[in-house]
């Protein structure tokens, strides 16, 4: 079995001090008065934050179809939010188990990497790879939950401190999917099953790793129905609900992807999106950015300087995203940059 990623030795304690200054900072709260110049608000403005609805509703589309709702909160609760999500995220970082690779706030000054690369380096060149997605991850968390884990031993809040926090980071009794605090307080929830599922993995010779709601598993050998329902049958005790529709076992026979990247010999992208960006820097060297632009996003009238401005960024996103997967010295990346500067591109 891959040795689990484990947190490297830190160059400079400098920062990862100011990290840990933030962690005991909140956990030394002992009233909602402590909160409030955490915060740095007033009690007038967390009450209105928390007796009111400050959110705005739009969806957006899924990749695969349909659409996603996001609640985005509105000033001045955002605010209290990001004051908020800074401390969560050092003290997520300082109990965050090994399998953990998503929404990661790190000290500068360390040297590891948590990211959708590093979930799937833990994969490669395995014979099978099974993917299981908690359904409405964000949503199936409760505010009941977020009170309880303010409440436990990793926090040990009082009654008052733990129920504010509840209400200023739920929303119709949820985690609102558009909070800059849901994926923090999402991965504390999960701590419990990642702790649990990496136990039993380490005990059946299987590798485990998450990115927010993907869940991933590797091993050599065969995964058998009783091994895939006992996995099952953690989640469920950990109140998830596997999404179905989305589970699958790859093997080393076919294509293995772990959040989009593919992992059979390497971590890689896709050839499919190689050959896309290919085609978008061709299609503008030959035509122009207009014409490129309204066949990408499937216009049917003519590119807006918005659209245009966008096309630009996504182009230069697409780059720097291989880029990070493949590593800035490949010669493919490097080509892509050089095609990019020579169509000199400018946002206007």
């Amino acid at each position: 079995m891959k040795q689990l990623q484990t947190q490297n030795e830190i160059v400079n304690p400098t920062q990862a001090l100011q990290h840990e200054v933030l962690t005991r900072t909140f956990l030394r709260l002992a009233s909602i008065n402590d909160l409030r110049i955490l915060v740095k608000t007033e009690f007038s403005t967390l009450l209105e934050c928390i007796n009111n609805d400050p959110y705005t509703e739009f969806s957006i589309p899924k990749k695969k179809g349909g659409t996603r709702l996001i609640s985005a909160p509105n000033a001045p609760l955002i605010q209290v939010q990001n004051q908020l999500n800074n401390f969560l995220k050092a003290v997520y970082y300082s109990y965050k188990p090994a399998c953990a690779h998503g929404f990661i706030y790190k000290p500068e000054d360390v040297n590891e990497s948590h990211n959708i690369v590093s979930n799937a380096q833990v994969h490669v060149a395995m014979k099978f790879v099974m993917n299981i997605d908690l359904e409405d991850y964000f949503p199936s968390i409760k505010a009941s939950r977020v009170r309880k884990l303010f409440k436990s031993k990793y926090f040990q809040f009082n009654d008052d401190v733990a129920l504010t926090l509840a209400l200023l980071l739920t929303r119709n009794g949820s985690l609102p999917t558009g909070a800059p605090t849901s994926p923090a307080v999402a991965n504390l929830i999960t701590m419990p099953l990642d702790r649990e599922l990496m136990k039993y993995c380490q005990s059946n010779n299987i590798n485990y790793t998450r990115y927010a709601d993907d869940l991933t598993f590797s091993t050599n050998d065969f995964i058998a129905d009783e091994t895939i329902a006992q996995i099952k049958a953690i989640i469920v005790k950990h109140k998830f609900k596997v999404n179905e529709k989305k589970f699958r076992i790859q093997s080393a026979m076919r294509q293995q992807k772990v959040t989009g990247l593919v992992v059979n010999q390497k971590v890689n992208v896709d050839r499919k999106y190689i050959k896309q960006i290919r085609a978008i820097l061709h299609h503008v060297k030959t035509t122009d950015v207009a014409s490129a632009c309204a066949k990408h996003y499937k216009l049917k009238h003519i590119p807006t300087k918005e659209e245009m401005n966008q096309f630009i960024y996504r182009i230069k996103g697409m780059i720097l995203f291989v880029s990070m997967v493949r590593g800035k010295n490949d010669t493919i990346v490097k080509r892509f940059k050089k095609d990019f500067n020579e169509l000199n591109l400018v946002i206007q």
